[in-house]
């Protein structure tokens, strides 16, 4: 009777393969079907303890095959996802000597570091190491290894220490990157420091291209050592809170070419980490994103300096070709937010800077950023929150926006509308490709005959709006209607600025 079920299943079983072959899948070539399994790998990160990219191998005999004859599909692994060491070995076996990926999406503890270390001693063959550990970790498995072993293959390193668990002293959390920093990488592109704390001495990387520092506090002669050596960098993204240590001018560094440079990113809670930008030589396009915290504050000893290093900022970007080209521009300052100013080409950013909102007093000077800008191929163009400007203020800026054809505010008071339509038979037109215009979170209450007087010299001039969009806003319904006699409405039917907010047209 058992022999008898054995051989039934061995029929269907013969049977369901016939079947298979019958479909177009199958007819794929094996390297053809082995590509789209490393594909459908890579494509996703699973955050899963279990590996689910291994499914494929039990779809059927077929595809079990092409898994285990893929070499690729067995090259980059996630240690998170690797429970023992005999699936460590395992992999990689069946990797067939390709170079490592290896990465961890969890952070890692002591009860791994006997995989770890097996990975480790195919460290000639790791192209990429991505490790999420704690100190106590990190230092039990770069300690273990010789420290002059040359990682020769080695493209990208990513080393972020977690700060869960009972680390080592400072002093000795230094040790495991000084190690680390000990084994020739002559072939390193890419370098992610996250949470750790760099070593005094930083070997050159000749060939770098990327490098990312997210930290709590770094010396600025640190970074500045690590660029000096770095000739053919591409991009810089640095995440730290205050620079600290000795005075950069005690130690007077050099300026440091960046010729290569297209992308810097910094990021931090104190403006005085702008030190940075008086040391470093870059083109002027390259791509700039800046993100400050409370720069205009009481103890900032020069709030000059403030404004002159945003102007100094824009304009170096100004003078660069790149600058000609942006056709969309932002410039926000909502109180209860933050100062952004943005210059994209298409949807790339190409300037991007943020921090606290200003107070009433710098709004005046932040203003005049904008006319340090090309204007001339402005197509898109949105204002928040810059009550207070000057009618002329308004009027100089968008006298250079000849092309200017969508244009949204956001919190502007009577000047803003006042500006749009002309003093004077002899005054120009301003904005005469203006065809959207959008209010929002705006009181139409003291705006409403100022916009109606603009919509209709529009019409008399053969110039009118397509559209008027009004969102958010203190408007009746009856106003709404005498703006549509002069041009389409798209309105969201608020009568008042926030649905949780009471009128602003009441006392």
């Amino acid at each position: 009777m058992e022999d008898s079920l054995i051989s039934q299943d061995v029929v269907i079983s013969d049977s369901q393969t016939e079947n298979n072959s019958y479909s177009p899948i199958s007819k794929l070539y094996a390297e053809l079907l082995g590509e789209i399994f490393v594909l459908a790998k890579t494509s996703t990160k699973s955050y899963s303890v279990e590996p689910g990219w291994l499914n494929v191998a039990g779809v059927c005999q077929t595809w079990r095959e092409v898994a285990l004859d893929t070499p690729r599909l067995w090259s980059r692994f996630d240690v998170s996802h690797v429970k023992h060491l005999e699936w460590a070995s395992t992999i990689l076996a069946r990797s067939g000597g390709l170079p490592l990926m290896i990465e961890c999406t969890r952070p890692l503890n002591l009860k791994y570091l006997d995989i770890l270390e097996t990975i480790m001693s195919h460290v000639a063959g790791l192209r990429e190491l991505d490790i999420y550990a704690r100190p106590d970790t990190l230092l039990s498995l770069f300690t273990s290894q010789p420290s002059t072993f040359p990682l020769t293959q080695l493209r990208s390193l990513s080393l972020t220490q977690s700060k869960g668990g009972e680390g080592p002293e400072p002093d000795r959390s230094q040790l495991w990157l000084q190690r680390v920093f000990e084994m020739p990488m002559p072939a390193l592109q890419t370098l992610k420091l996250v949470e750790v704390v760099l070593p005094p001495d930083i070997p050159a990387f000749l060939n770098l291209q990327r490098l990312e520092i997210a930290t709590a506090s770094i010396k600025v002669t640190t970074i500045l050592s690590l660029l000096r050596d770095a000739p053919y960098l591409e991009e810089l993204l640095l995440l730290v809170h205050p620079f600290t240590g000795e005075s950069v001018g005690t130690t007077s560094p050099t300026i440091i070419d960046l010729p290569n440079l297209k992308w810097l990113s910094l990021a931090s809670t104190r403006f005085d980490t702008f030190v940075l930008f008086q040391y470093i030589h870059y083109h002027p396009s390259t791509r700039i994103h800046i993100n400050m915290t409370k720069p205009f504050t009481p103890w900032l000893p020069q709030p000059d300096q403030t404004m002159q290093n945003f102007a100094g900022l824009v304009s170096h970007f100004a003078s660069s070709a790149e600058a000609t080209k942006i056709d969309s521009l932002s410039f926000l300052n909502n109180p209860t937010q933050e100062l952004h100013l943005k210059a994209s080409i298409g949807d790339t950013p190409s300037l991007d800077i943020r921090c606290d909102a200003v107070s009433s007093t710098d709004v005046g000077p932040t203003f005049g950023l904008l006319a340090l800008l090309p204007q001339s191929n402005i197509r898109s163009f949105r204002i928040s929150g810059l009550s207070g400007i000057r009618r002329e203020d308004w009027t100089d800026l968008f006298r250079q926006q000849d092309h200017l054809q969508e244009l949204e505010v956001e919190m502007v008071k009577e000047e803003f509308p006042q500006m749009l339509s002309k003093s004077s038979e002899d005054e120009p037109t301003v904005l005469p490709e203006l065809k959207r215009l959008a209010f929002c979170r705006c009181l139409f209450v003291v705006l409403i005959e100022y916009l109606k007087t603009f919509l209709v010299e529009r019409k008399t001039l053969g110039i009118p709006l397509d559209e008027l969009k009004i969102s958010k806003s203190g408007i009746l319904p009856e106003e709404v209607l005498e703006l549509r006699a002069h041009v389409r409405v798209d309105w969201d039917g608020l009568t008042y600025n926030d649905p949780h907010e009471d009128d602003p047209r009441s006392p």
